[in-house]
Parts: structure tokens; C-alpha cells; sequence
């Protein structure tokens, strides 16, 4: 239906669900508010203009400072603005998600999706299809999951120490990733474990992990995972971490 909330003064805690154009007063206090549209097909936008947070299906928002939006499976775009922070869902889709000040949370889910940290110390992360990252300043985490097919991804960390972890949670040698970590201290964690080719990766500014379809630039410390190959892989003047998995490798720290 159409709600019209008036929340007063405090630290208020809102949660709108799917459907219907919504009217949020948030007030007075440190408020927080979820808006709920996973049920959503088509295209939504988010946008901050002053102190107020517009979706383009009717809702509004006054006075909020922190916001979460679950988008359904449009090709979204949600920018967060002047808001103190942000989670944001895109699920499916091609997305649009863009960070603000704060340390925000951005999930692009599936899609090929553009991803921006923005300031603070952000956490992002996608699944599946040709992504774009930009982490922005701050000490981010990327966590990124490519299952099938040979999408080529760029991740740029930009300044700050970062990590960022690729295919961390299935192990398999989908994607082609390229990741500049930028300035600062970074960390890469690459899991090729369910691979079968002989792999090599020696650290250094420019590196590439062979058969592995990885190249990281600016990277300090690495922890990689491969698979049933005889691989080789020489890491850095930092803690590296090796995990070479079956056959006869060569592991260097």
C-alpha cells in the first residue's frame, strides 16, 4: 500500500517491504532505514539530493542517515549520496552501485555489474558476470565469485590496504581477473584449487598467475590455492601464503 511514516525524534530503526509508494519521515536522531523491493523486475534508481533519498517507484526519505536498499532483479542503480552509509543489494542485473562517505557495503550479485566504493572502509562484493570494481579510498575488502564462463573482471583498489579475494568460496578457474591494488599495503587471495593445468606466479609489480587467467599490479602479499597441476609460485618480501594442492610443486616464500 501507501505508508506514510513519521518516526520523531531518537535513533530510529524503519523497514518498508515490497511494494507500494512509500513517505518516510525519519526525523530528529541517528535513523536508520531498509527498504525492501527483492520482488522489484524492473529498473530501480536510488538517489540522494540534501536530506532526501528518492527510489523512482514513489518512495521517499527524509532525514536519514543510514540507508539499505535490497533491489530485485532490474538492471539498478543506486548511488548513496550524502548518506552517513549504505548497504546496498542489486541481486540480478546488470547494477549500478555507488558508495559515499561512509564505510558502505555493496553487493552487486549477479549481473555485470559497476561497483564504487567511494570513501571509507567499504566491503564489496559480487557474483557471477563482467564486473568493473573500484573500491575508492579507504582500507576495502573485495570479495568477488565467478562460477562459470571466462568474464573478464577489473578490480582497482585504489589508496589504502586492501584485500581482495577471488573465488574464495568454490575454488574454480572461471573469470579473468585483473586487479591494480593501487597505493598502500595490499593483499590478493586467489583460489584456483579446483584447477588442473600447471600453474607459476612469481611476485613482483606486474604479476600474472600462468594458466590461471589472473594479473595483479601493485600487490604486496599473496595467498594462493591451486590445484592438481605441478605448479610453481615464488611470493615476496612480505607473508605470503601458498597452498600448491596435488602434484609436485615448487612453493617459495
Amino acid at each position: 500500500g501507501v505508508d506514510i511514516v513519521n518516526s520523531g525524534d531518537g535513533n530510529d530503526t524503519i523497514t518498508v517491504a515490497n511494494g507500494g509508494k512509500d513517505t518516510i519521515r525519519a526525523g530528529a536522531g541517528t535513523d536508520t532505514v531498509t527498504i525492501v523491493r527483492r520482488d522489484a523486475t524492473t529498473n530501480l534508481t536510488f538517489s540522494i539530493t540534501g536530506v532526501t533519498g528518492t527510489l523512482n517507484d514513489g518512495t521517499s526519505v527524509t532525514d536519514a542517515e543510514h540507508y539499505t536498499i535490497q533491489a530485485g532483479s532490474g538492471h539498478d542503480t543506486l548511488t548513496a549520496g550524502t548518506a552517513l552509509s549504505v548497504k546496498f543489494y542489486g541481486a540480478n542485473g546488470n547494477d549500478r552501485l555507488t558508495g559515499g562517505k561512509g564505510s558502505d557495503w555493496l553487493d552487486g550479485g549477479a549481473g555485470n555489474d559497476t561497483l564504487k566504493g567511494g570513501d571509507g572502509n567499504d566491503t564489496i562484493i559480487d557474483d557471477g558476470g563482467a564486473n568493473t570494481i573500484d573500491a575508492g579510498t579507504g582500507n576495502d575488502l573485495v570479495d568477488i565469485e565467478i562460477g562459470s564462463g571466462t568474464a573478464a573482471n577489473s578490480i582497482l583498489l585504489g589508496t589504502g590496504n586492501d584485500t581482495v579475494t577471488i573465488n574464495s568460496f568454490r575454488g574454480l578457474t572461471a573469470g579473468k581477473f585483473t586487479v591494480d591494488g593501487g597505493t598502500g599495503t595490499d593483499t590478493a587471495s586467489v583460489n584456483r584449487s579446483m584447477g588442473t593445468a600447471n600453474m607459476s606466479f612469481v611476485l613482483s609489480p606486474n604479476a600474472v598467475l600462468t594458466n590461471g587467467d589472473v594479473t595483479l599490479r601493485n600487490i604486496e602479499a599473496v595467498q594462493i590455492w591451486t590445484g592438481s597441476g605441478t605448479d610453481s609460485l615464488t611470493g615476496g618480501a612480505l607473508s605470503d601464503l601458498f597452498h600448491g594442492g596435488a602434484g609436485n610443486d615448487t612453493l617459495k616464500g
